[in-house]
């Protein structure tokens, strides 16, 4: 092995050293022609001469040896055609090894294609590294990177010295009604300040950007449109500039055209307006109140991110001290401040990176089973190794020839790979039912090829290298004699070297699967714990849909009752519906969230009272929905009639947050509660709901509260309609309903329960395909790769095991032997593996709900599966072992 290493560094280097060890070769392989010639009766002359007219001129030689070292482009094209010719005569082999490579390359290169655009690209704004977000944290209420108001994001923006400007951007995009000469529709919008395009350092496709003025309550309606929009809906009429678009029933000039691919704040945004406290479901009177607004800040030249969070401290501070009643300025706020970009990927960096760590593991797994069966072709091809040594080619050269044949074949694994990739990044939008961030922008572009085509170059090397390691033997001249003896086998040695080799490679491949497994049996165990999470609801035959009323049309809580009570009204007549409810947000989408002070606890500041999720339904909504009631009743019709005294619902986590005793001591029901800035109108609780887990399956539940619409109208409704038969089956006889009372009125996100669940789980359930997919790959070429040794194994032990049943070995004895030997080479593996796995635990942990990383029945069942898969593939080729005839082996 020493000398192996010596040689191929010396290779790059020490060419004088590389000559004298050739010329050194040359003569032993001389000497040994001589003496052999000798020993056929020649004399010393005619053994001489007839010994250089096998190596032919030594001159010559020695000047090819000189050049041997250096790879040239007509050497490299001959290597190349030679593996073709070589490949050609194994064509089983080829389509095996280019196949198993093939699956490897390609999964690296579609993951990596993933991580390249979300993680390591970057944005493609002005100098990306210098943007940041500001939002704010609140550790004694527990949350975090939550929005501010209109009045610190204009104190931000004139005191703060740290960035060169600051912008804002409501935290959630806003549906809006899109109508006139065409059918109505619903469209994405997202509300921004003036200036969020220069610190960007985006300009428009088509016209200008917002101008300063625009941004000031009172100024004219202004809007840019995407390009996507501008093409689907306006056939991408340039003259579209300055033209009036109908917007939520309010006129807008379209001032821009944003370029083809911006998708700021989030993909998917079809307009921006300005003035983006102006959120147009809250009553105008509590926008300047709102806390709403994320910050968006471009950090001066040489500012670090540290100095900018001092700053923001300082002006925190003062913020807090001179305003202390606003709802962003409650004891212990603070201003939190991170990298656009990192803040994009947060929520997916780790399953990326887990991803692409599992990829890593089945392309080195499948470099060690294509090694191995190059070790088992190499001993078929050891007689040519000598014959071509003994004509004079060097070590180095065959060296050479071995990895221009591995190169080969990972060359052409490389490009079926990228065929895989390319097609499983198609399916890809498909699979997930998750965002994710800068989707539109994984393709297969020239950093992910060059990354495959380094990637099959590297392969081809490390799998290629390891037969090499053969030649290293003591000499190869001996292999002539030995082979020559033996022409039954091969060398002993050299059966022995590569037996163990391939024992290294096959423990290597059951420790990396025993690795995979483990983590796609904990991500299964999460997923399926996931799902039996209680929902607070019933999802089946459960349609949900949402429709934005247009204030400039419903202006006054009576419209808005009116178009609400109509359409239910309607649709509870459509044959098939059973109930029907509205609601300010649907379940899993929380988004308002309002202080409460109960009525009789020591009074706090209106700044200081703690959160709960509000919601606003109407008559029936947990019915339809299906939440359980626990206590108390629920609204009627009575409690949405006007006049009527303020009442409210809460649920039980609320109820154990404000009464610890629950569901024992004081009784929540018929306790008043003081909501929002209301210091004088309480509402009585007249029921407490189960829990609903509006923050998705993994998240906890939160303290919610339930008002009746005639509390809190509703401009944005959350329709939900429960049926007897298949939900979706009822979506257009309801949009006909819509469009009977308003002709003008869209209904968009149009889905069934089932399928909000599932997308709720979209990234969970992604990550398990994925990495489950992996998993099963590696364990099938870990499977491949324990058969294909033991039954080599058998075959070089062919004459031994022959020996052994004359002796008198019994089947049994013979079958065991084999059988041991997998089961050994697994436990080795699982036991590498298992250590590995335990490594792993804080990344893995991360993505598990309510499972342990180190879960021992997940580890024992995983060992189970090895125990089970090495007893496969090790009785197949024990049975031929017992089945040898000892006479034959023996022959």
């Amino acid at each position: 092995m020493h000398k192996f290493w010596s040689k191929l560094l010396a290779m790059f280097g020490r060419r004088r050293e590389i000559v004298n060890d050739l010329d050194e070769e040359m003569r032993t392989h001389l000497e040994f022609e001589i003496e052999d010639n000798c020993n056929r009766g020649m004399n010393r002359d005619e053994a001489v001469r007839a010994a250089r007219r096998v190596f032919g001129n030594t001159t010559v030689i020695k000047e090819n040896a000189r050049n041997a070292w250096i790879f040239r482009f007509e050497d490299l094209v001959s290597d190349l055609g030679f593996a073709a010719h070589m490949l050609r005569k194994t064509p089983v082999f080829a389509v095996v090894a280019i196949f198993t490579l093939a699956l490897g390359i390609g999964a690296n290169t579609a993951i990596f294609s993933v991580i390249h655009a979300v993680l390591l690209k970057p944005l493609d704004y002005q100098q990306p590294d210098r943007l940041v977000r500001l939002s704010i944290d609140n550790a004694r209420q527990g949350y975090n990177d939550v929005g501010f108001t209109l009045l610190r994001y204009q104190q931000l923006a004139a005191r703060a010295r740290s960035f060169n400007q600051i912008g804002a951007v409501f935290i959630a995009t806003e549906h809006m009604t899109l109508s006139g000469a065409s059918q109505p529709e619903q469209v994405t919008a997202a509300r921004v300040s003036a200036n969020v395009l220069e610190v960007l350092g985006i300009k428009p496709a088509l016209g200008r950007g917002f101008l300063p003025a625009e941004d000031r309550r009172g100024a004219p309606s202004v809007a840019l449109i995407s390009a996507d929009l501008w093409g689907r809906r306006f056939g991408r009429d340039p003259m579209i500039i300055s033209k009036a678009i109908d917007l939520n029933a309010s006129s807008y000039s379209v001032v821009g055209v944003l370029p083809r691919g911006f998708a700021f704040p989030s993909a998917g945004i079809d307009i921006w307006v300005t003035r983006p406290a102006e959120y147009s479901e809250i009553a105008p009177q509590f926008w300047d109140g709102l806390t709403v607004l994320i910050g968006l800040g471009r950090l001066r030249p040489g500012v670090t991110l540290q100095e900018a969070r001092s700053e923001l401290g300082v002006l925190n501070r003062q913020y807090i001290l001179a305003h202390p009643g606003m709802g962003d300025a409650q004891p212990g706020v603070t201003m939190a401040i991170a990298f656009l970009r990192d803040h994009l990927v947060e929520n997916v960096r780790p399953m990326l990176w887990v991803l692409f760590g599992s990829v890593a593991f089945v392309l080195l797994i499948a470099c060690a089973n294509v090694a191995s069966l190059l070790l088992a072709r190499a001993a078929s091809r050891s007689r040519e190794f000598a014959v071509r040594a003994a004509l004079g080619a060097t070590r180095l050269r065959l060296i050479r020839q071995l990895l221009a044949e591995s190169i080969l074949l990972a060359g052409m694994g490389g490009c079926l790979g990228v065929l895989f990739a390319k097609c499983s990044l198609k399916a890809l939008p498909h699979m997930a039912a998750f965002h994710l961030p800068r989707a539109a922008e994984i393709h297969l572009d020239a950093p992910v090829l060059i990354f495959t085509t380094v990637l099959s170059i590297a392969t081809g090397i490390f799998f290629g290298l390891l037969p090499s390691f053969q030649l290293s033997l003591p000499s190869l001249g001996n292999l002539l004699r030995d082979r020559a003896e033996n022409t039954g086998g091969t060398p002993a040695y050299a059966g022995v070297f590569r037996i163990r080799l391939r024992n290294l490679l096959v423990i290597a491949q059951v420790a990396l699967s025993v690795m995979l497994l483990i983590a796609a049996t904990l991500l299964m165990k999460s997923f399926v714990r996931l799902h039996a999470v209680n929902t607070g609801f019933q999802a089946a035959h459960l349609l949900t849909m949402r429709i934005g009323l247009p204030p400039a049309r419903y202006d006054t809580p009576q419209k808005k009752e009116a178009f609400l009570s109509e359409l239910l009204k309607r649709i509870r007549a459509i044959p098939g519906v059973r109930r029907t409810a509205g609601v300010l947000t649907l379940p899993m989408d929380p988004r308002h969230a309002i202080g409460v002070q109960i009525v009789g606890h020591p009074m706090v500041l209106v700044s200081e009272r703690p959160s709960v999720q509000l919601q606003s339904v109407t008559a029936g909504y947990l019915l339809t929905a299906g939440i359980p009631l626990r206590r108390g009743r629920e609204f009627s019709d009575y409690d949405n009639a006007s006049g009527s005294p303020g009442t409210l619902i809460i649920n039980e986590t609320m109820a154990r947050r404000f009464w610890p005793e629950y569901p024992g001591g004081a009784d929540p029901i018929g306790q008043r509660v003081l909501i929002g800035n209301n210091t004088s109108n309480p509402f009585e609780v007249i029921g407490i709901a189960a829990d609903v887990h509006e923050h998705g399956l993994a998240g906890n539940t939160i303290p919610e509260l339930y008002l009746p619409t005639h509390s809190y109208p509703l401009q944005s409704v959350g329709l939900l309609v429960r049926t007897e038969s298949d939900a979706m089956g009822f979506a257009n006889s309801i949009r006909k309903q819509v469009q009977t009372i308003d002709p003008d009125q869209p209904v968009a996100a149009i889905q069934t329960m089932d399928e909000l669940l599932e997308s709720s789980v979209g990234q969970q359930r992604l990550t398990l395909f994925l990495l489950g997919g992996f998993a099963f790959m590696a364990l099938v070429l870990a499977g491949i790769g324990l058969y294909g040794l033991i039954a080599y194994s058998v075959v070089q032990r062919r004459q031994e095991l022959g020996i052994r049943r004359a002796l008198g070995a019994q089947a049994v004895d013979v079958l065991g032997m084999i059988v041991r030997q997998g089961l050994t080479l697994t436990l080795a593996g699982l036991a590498l593996g298992s250590m590995g796995a335990l490594a792993l635990e804080r990344l893995i942990a991360r993505l598990l709900f309510q499972v342990s990383a180190t879960d021992v029945p997940t580890f024992g069942a995983v060992a189970i599966v090895f125990i089970v898969l090495a007893l496969t593939a090790s009785c197949i080729p024990a049975i031929r072992a017992v089945r040898i005839d000892p006479l034959l082996a023996l022959r």
